[in-house]
């Protein structure tokens, strides 16, 4: 990646003090190269290439088939067994300096990923610089796509953090985490506005936790009140409701009711092309799930809707080819 050469401790700790500085200007793990002096290569360019990579994993995706961090489009970034050993060296070493959560998060969180030295340890410290990324306070009202991202980035530390004490094996670490995130949970519920892209990560992350499962279904139903006019966000809040009563085939049959019937309703209060985009999916799902009664019923619904209701648009166009052109065109085919 960069020419990189691991000398002094002093070194390392000039190296560090720089990215402590810039994380705790940054809104995110990505924003802190946007905060360093970067001139040529050297340690510290090659350090801030760790928070170029983007974070995130499907919950439901293997561990080893799809990596927790991943490169941007358009940067000549590999993977972190493509790092030279110096390199790699270089990039723990700086993760056991740093002390701003944000950076102290990152970097021993690759460390752990990429499997150099001691991952219990490097998963300790990155668990502790996640929880202190989520209890940062800084706010910017006056912006609020940079407040977002910054909302999405405790939402983003805190699931992590969850999944990293499970990696490990550390009840203690496991409750810490789930009671982080239990709380922001709630609160972020309590928000006058709540977002479905804040609060449904942080539920799913309790889920996957087998966090106690009264507070984890009060915290669904505030949910399902919360968002119970959209079906794109109510769905897939009975989706998690679904994972907790798995064997229980009367509630499961219900949530499948609960389903169908949100996005009926949906339908029924739209018109035109969109009442019947929904109830195709309805009666689709339906079908799907089993529910006769359900199939019959948005059947009928959709049967009523004719031609006008789709406030369909005739348009003609004319246009005009010469004779030749055609001669010429049936001409290949015929001579």
């Amino acid at each position: 990646m960069t020419d990189t050469t691991l000398t002094t401790p002093g070194s390392i700790a000039a190296v560090a003090a720089e990215i402590d500085r810039a994380a705790d200007a940054a809104i995110d793990a990505n924003d802190v190269p946007d905060h360093l002096s970067l001139q040529g290569a050297g340690d510290l360019a090659s350090v801030a290439m760790a928070f170029r990579y983007f974070a995130g994993r499907h919950r439901d995706a293997p561990r080893r088939s799809n990596p927790y961090f991943t490169p941007p489009f358009g940067w000549s970034l590999g993977s972190f067994g493509d790092l030279r050993p110096e390199e790699a060296e270089l990039w723990a070493a700086v993760a056991d300096a740093v002390t701003s959560p944000i950076a102290q998060a990152r970097l021993n969180d690759i460390c752990f990923e990429a499997r150099w030295g001691h991952g219990g340890v490097h998963a300790h410290r990155a668990i502790d610089g996640y929880l202190a990324v989520a209890q940062r306070t800084t706010t910017y009202p006056n912006d609020p796509q940079i407040e977002a991202r910054a909302a999405l980035e405790r939402t983003r530390s805190l699931t992590r953090a969850v999944t990293l004490a499970r990696l490990i094996h550390q009840p203690a670490l496991v409750e810490k985490a789930v009671w982080a995130t239990t709380h922001a949970a709630a609160e972020a519920l309590d928000s006058p506005t709540p977002t479905p892209g804040i609060v449904l990560p942080l539920i799913e992350a309790l889920v996957d936790a087998n966090a106690d499962e009264d507070t984890v279904a009060g915290l669904l139903g505030r949910a399902r009140m919360a968002f119970a006019d959209n079906p794109w966000q109510t769905v897939p809040i009975i989706t998690i409701q679904l994972e907790l009563v798995r064997h229980d085939v009367e509630r499961t049959t219900q949530l499948h009711r609960e389903i169908v019937e949100c996005w009926e309703t949906f339908a029924l209060k739209n018109s035109g092309p969109l009442r019947m985009s929904h109830l195709e999916t309805a009666v689709t799902l339906a079908r799907d799930y089993g529910l006769t009664g359900l199939v019959a019923r948005i059947t009928a619904e959709l049967q009523e809707i004719n031609l006008e209701d789709l406030q369909l648009v005739r348009r003609t166009r004319t246009i005009s080819i010469p004779k030749a052109s055609i001669d010429e065109y049936l001409a290949s085919f015929t001579n």
